[in-house]
């Protein structure tokens, strides 16, 4: 279900929450973001579970959100930002895009991602376009990452030319499970698993398993909760020092 655009009116001002490790990143995001004057930082925490807590309690409009945090995976920490705060939009921020990022940023299901080396520009953009609904990538690393952001122009109904077991393959590799894995889970040896990968890459005219992910969660073939595709545990957030929710 599309979770609500954060409000976006003039005479109220958009609640922003920066997740980063680093304190410097947070001090100059906070002071940035402040001079814009369209923009209210009412807290910034250098752990996802701080950040956790303090998104329950204020329900903030948008959460920026470093990928390389400490305690949680950027997968479980929008999962868990979420589902406290579900009017709360998230964008990501890291270095540049590799596939592996790219990976995460799709399985999340994250509102956006802006690269760390962007500039103060793009970093705005980003906050503009995703607190008004839009999804937004900063400037792809290749056009394999550009492709697999774009919607697949096959029609979902292509999910049903693929047999059974092919299905629960695609299932397993967008849950980022490993060809060992998944022979476990579904009874066949390794090798089996690495032929049925090559195929769904043919049949489904992808390279790599960022493609068959991308198919997967766009077509429909998986719908599955975010924060649950690391095999993370789930654990309630800590509460927030009187320091995390100051302004």
């Amino acid at each position: 279900m599309k979770r609500p655009t954060a409000k976006s009116t003039t005479s109220q001002r958009i609640k922003l929450i920066i997740v980063d490790r680093q304190r410097l990143v947070r001090c100059l995001l906070r002071r940035a973001l402040s001079s814009e004057g369209l923009y209210d930082v009412i807290a910034d925490s250098p752990t996802a579970q701080r950040a956790i807590a303090i998104c329950e309690k204020v329900q903030p409009d948008l959460v920026i959100l470093d990928m390389e945090l400490p305690d949680y995976s950027a997968i479980r920490a929008v999962a868990e930002i979420t589902r406290v705060s579900p009017g709360s939009r998230v964008l990501l921020c890291a270095g540049a895009p590799s596939e592996e990022r790219l990976l995460d940023f799709i399985r999340s299901r994250a509102d956006g991602f802006v690269d760390k080396t962007s500039s103060l520009d793009s970093l705005f953009e980003a906050v503009r376009r995703v607190t008004g609904g839009e999804r937004f990538f900063s400037t792809p690393a290749s056009p394999t990452s550009a492709s697999l952001l774009k919607r697949p122009e096959r029609a979902i109904g292509d999910k049903w030319s693929l047999t059974r077991r092919e299905a629960e393959v695609l299932k397993l590799v967008a849950e980022g499970a490993s060809n060992k894995k998944i022979a476990a889970v579904i009874g066949i040896k390794a090798g089996t698993v690495e032929v049925h990968r090559r195929n769904l890459m043919k049949k489904l005219g992808v390279r790599n398993a960022a493609g068959l992910t991308a198919y997967a969660f766009e077509s429909g073939v998986v719908a599955l909760r975010p924060g649950r595709l690391d095999g993370e545990p789930h654990h309630g957030p800590e509460e927030p020092t009187e320091s995390d929710d100051a302004s």
